[in-house]
């Protein structure tokens, strides 16, 4: 049977737009929610998409990689001076948890495992990959997740501009052509080896968790001097955020899914 199927390239071809309709516009993050919202607009209509597969996973490594590259010597020297912050972090997430989770599992009804996940704040790719390891619902967790950043997305960037002049434009990274060639096998080498280690050691969320120990590893080291290229993020943040959901098909399936399973209860 050949990889690419007609699902999976009708899903390509509206992440694809999708992003670049997005960028077009000047709309935030463009590359993560062009994808989900041309997706949505073509499962409602009723579009066959499929998961990317392996490929989607090996994507998913650049953002491990971009994680652990952002731990550079100087971050580990500033650490003294975060300790507030770093303190109040697991507090401030226990709170949200703790607020989060008993509404998620009463009031909506989720298992204890799909509340958890939807209970806790962080990225919407990661926290999606983490729930799908562990058996949550896949249905709910997407929509709460995707529902939570694009409330965020739409607010956070009037906010940001307005009190504190921040460039919503800037680019996630240097351009690829500004890129050294040892840097970029570096990269392909903590994503895929980083991976396959952490996938070996059975550790949770390997694509992304292995692929980050060990770039901040050697970025710590001074081996690896800089982030991946904002080519590589964007391409990186298309197909999860095209493609979540039961099955890791489209998110805009979640949706539906959410829908009819209000319409049954």
């Amino acid at each position: 049977m050949a990889f690419f199927t007609r699902q999976r390239l009708t899903t390509l071809a509206l992440a694809l737009s999708g992003a670049v309709l997005f960028y077009l516009l000047g709309l935030p993050l463009p590359f993560l929610f062009g994808p989900m919202f041309v997706c949505l607009i073509g499962a409602l209509s009723g579009a066959e998409m499929q998961s990317l597969g392996i490929i989607e996973t090996i994507f998913r490594t650049i953002l491990g990689v971009a994680a652990g590259a952002s731990i550079t010597p100087e971050i580990a020297t500033q650490i003294p001076t975060m300790a507030v912050s770093l303190i109040t972090l697991p507090v401030f997430v226990f709170a949200v948890a703790a607020a989060s989770y008993p509404l998620m599992r009463r009031s909506f009804g989720f298992d204890k495992v799909t509340s958890y996940y939807s209970a806790m704040p962080g990225g919407l790719q990661d926290l999606i990959i983490f729930g799908e390891e562990a058996g949550a619902n896949m249905r709910a967790l997407a929509l709460v997740h995707a529902t939570r950043v694009l409330f965020i997305v739409s607010i956070t960037p009037i906010i940001l501009a307005s009190f504190w002049a921040v460039d919503l434009t800037a680019r996630p990274g240097v351009p690829s052509t500004e890129t050294p060639a040892t840097q970029m096998l570096l990269f392909v080498i903590c994503g895929l080896g980083g991976w396959q280690i952490a996938k070996r050691l059975r550790v949770f969320g390997a694509s992304i968790i292995g692929p980050m120990i060990l770039t901040a590893t050697l970025s710590i080291l001074g081996v690896v001097t800089q982030r991946p290229p904002a080519e590589m993020i964007w391409a990186a943040q298309c197909p999860g955020s095209a493609l979540m959901g039961p099955n890791r098909l489209c998110c805009t399936n979640t949706v539906q899914g959410f829908i009819s399973r209000i319409q049954h209860d």
